[in-house]
């Protein structure tokens, strides 16, 4: 579980009880158990969400499907979704455009009043030397 403080993981069960009825001679070791599960989720989680489900198969038939579901409760924690939503603002395109194009500003306000401060300062001389 991601963005909890609290809890790391979280159990899961199947949402029913699975009740199937197959030949005595089958080894109930032949049967395929195929999760499907998320590696990580997103907090919060509540008891009784469903996360994955479970896939029986029998000789590559599926037989049965069943929802598993949370069986405990997961808060999500304020200061780690905050962080999240900085690490994810920062990462944006949009942001790295943004920060682009204010430095390019900055770097050309600098140009500028350079510029400008060479001038008056040469401006200033000529009118001091007029002033001789």
């Amino acid at each position: 579980v991601r963005l909890s403080w609290d809890r790391d993981h979280v159990l899961l069960s199947p949402a029913k009880d699975l009740n199937s009825l197959i030949p005595s001679d089958i080894d109930p070791s032949s049967i395929q158990r195929i999760v499907d599960i998320p590696k990580q989720i997103n907090a919060p989680v509540k008891k009784g969400d469903v996360i994955g489900t479970l896939k029986l198969k029998l000789a590559d038939k599926q037989f049965e499907t069943v929802n598993l579901v949370a069986t405990e409760n997961a808060g999500r924690s304020t200061i780690l979704y905050a962080w999240e939503l900085v690490k994810n603002a920062l990462s944006s395109i949009w942001f790295k455009i943004i920060v682009g194009v204010l430095l390019l500003i900055g770097i050309v306000y600098i140009f500028v009043v350079i510029t400008y401060n060479k001038k008056r300062k040469k401006y200033k001389a000529i009118k001091r030397k007029r002033k001789f």
